[in-house]
């Protein structure tokens, strides 16, 4: 938000800003998942229960989700009217909003990885894959925004709320055999 508020005019900050806040509800399902899934994780990973664990941690991804998509979805096709909550001002920020809720949900559908990670003794890896993280997409909000102003720090915002996860749902399906997409296997 420093950097946002640096280079971006008043309006369109107020317009960036609305959008980030309205999509943080989706990723809020992801805290609530948060508190339930990760202690299972250590039980099942010191039982030595790796199937156990796969199925638990693919669930925690549908159910995320689930819960999720129906609010991307109202925010996806319908952006105006959620944003016109906060003023009919804000209805300039759908394209925002939109963006903003792909990473989001993006972010969500991994479900509890992170917390796979560091419950599974791989707190350095998790570590590590949030600062290059965050690194990156501090950079791209310096490039993006003075190229694209609001729509390229949503374009960034969605990236970094994306990438994480991504990134960690790689690394848990190569090393540890896991595969974090909210299907059915």
């Amino acid at each position: 938000m420093l950097i946002a508020g640096a280079l971006l005019s008043h309006a369109d900050l107020g317009l960036f800003k609305s959008a980030e806040r309205v999509g943080m509800v989706i990723s809020f399902i992801l805290l609530v998942i948060n508190a339930v899934f990760p202690p299972r994780f250590a039980q099942l990973f010191h039982r030595g229960e790796h199937e156990a664990l796969g199925r638990l941690a693919r669930q925690s991804s549908m159910v995320a989700a689930g819960m999720a998509t129906p609010l991307a979805i109202v925010c996806l096709l319908f952006p105006e009217w959620v944003l016109g909550w906060f003023g009919p001002e804000f209805r300039e920020a759908a394209s925002l909003l939109r963006i903003v809720v792909i990473g989001h949900l993006v972010n969500v559908s991994f479900g509890s990885v992170g917390f796979l990670l560091t419950m599974t003794g791989r707190e350095k890896v998790m570590r590590n894959i949030s600062l290059v993280c965050s690194a990156l997409g501090l950079l791209a909000f310096v490039v993006l925004i003075p190229l694209w102003g609001a729509v390229g720090a949503a374009i960034s915002l969605a990236m970094v709320l994306g990438m994480q996860n991504l990134v960690a749902a790689c690394f848990v399906w190569r090393r540890m055999g896991i595969v974090m997409l909210p299907i059915r296997r």
